[in-house]
């Protein structure tokens, strides 16, 4: 029995070394505290912005649309498949004016692949594609004309395609169709009134002149004119700027007689009956007899109280490639 006791006391010994060099160096590796040097990176997206939040800062463009412009504002609430489309679909205005579409996109946006715009244009009168790539420093812009055709407002519409110019770039599409309405500027001249031939046997004669204006409004003057001479009507002219063929304006009407000293009747001078847009820039010169209107009145003089009328209609059609 005396030679148990160093045998076990031996044992439990070694049992005990093992101990501390085995498990409290483990335990002690497992309740350290990571380091911040060594702890993991973990990658955590940033929650989505509100709706709408910060999307009207960076779709405005201060100083580029002037009163009267129809604008059609992007729908901010859109979610394109990447960050970048988002970006440039939420920022894009479309504006119109007259036969003139135009699209413009900001600078300055968060924007990190090329990304072009594509705009296919289509009316009755013309269909177009343009097309362009979006610079962060100067942003992008597209201007667009449609033609004239017959003057009269029409349906447009834009098939809008984004897209990413990166290998598997994405593509994402906006549909837009407003009416656009052909805006003239318009300006009737001074009218010229040459005496042809004499009304009166003795002396000058004595002319009442009435004309109707665009507007449907009678004006009157009175003068005398002798033979071979000429009277300038500078009340004649009319002008108007940015109208359309809704405002059923009509091409000037002219009349003149000679004054009976006993007094005579006037008839009601007529209208032209003759649409003042759309139309090009015309010079009209034409011969009118007494007691007649015009135009068209007559090709060439033809004698008696006769008087030779000249005048211009200019008409512009309009468009506003800078509102």
């Amino acid at each position: 029995m005396t030679k148990s006791v160093p045998y076990r006391d031996a044992i439990c010994a070694l049992t005990l070394t093992w101990a501390i060099v085995f498990w409290l160096p483990l335990c002690a590796f497992a309740e350290e505290p990571a380091s911040p040097d060594t702890a993991p990176t973990i990658s955590e997206e940033s929650p989505p912005p509100a709706e709408g939040a910060d999307i009207q800062e960076r779709g405005l463009l201060p100083g580029l649309v002037k009163p009267g412009g129809t604008l059609q504002l992007a729908d901010p609430k859109f979610s394109a498949p990447t960050p970048s489309l988002t970006a440039i679909r939420n920022a894009m205005r479309v504006t119109s004016k007259s036969i003139s579409v135009n699209l413009r996109i900001p600078p300055n946006l968060p924007v990190t692949v090329p990304i072009e715009v594509e705009v296919f244009y289509s009316s009755p009168f013309r269909s177009q594609i343009l097309k362009r790539t979006y610079s962060s420093t100067s942003g992008l812009t597209l201007s667009y004309r449609d033609v004239e055709g017959n003057g009269e407002p029409r349906a447009m519409k834009l098939v809008i395609t984004v897209r990413e110019l990166v290998p598997n770039g994405q593509v994402t599409g906006i549909n837009k169709e407003f009416t656009i309405t052909p805006l003239y500027d318009v300006f009737v001249t001074d009218l010229r009134f040459y005496m042809v031939d004499r009304c009166d046997t003795v002396g000058k004669s004595d002319i009442t002149f009435k004309w109707r204006s665009p507007d449907r409004q009678i004006h009157e003057q009175k003068f005398k004119l002798g033979r071979g001479e000429a009277r300038g009507i500078t009340q004649f002219s009319w002008t108007r700027k940015e109208i359309s063929t809704r405002a059923n304006l009509m091409e000037p009407s002219v009349y003149f007689d000679e004054r009976d000293p006993l007094g005579d009747y006037t008839p009601p001078i007529e209208q032209s009956g003759k649409a003042l847009l759309p139309g090009p820039t015309t010079k009209y010169h034409f011969f009118l007899k007494e007691e007649t209107g015009g135009p068209p009145g007559r090709p060439s003089p033809g004698g008696g109280c006769e008087a030779e009328i000249t005048y211009t209609i200019i008409r512009a059609l309009m468009p506003f490639d800078q509102f």
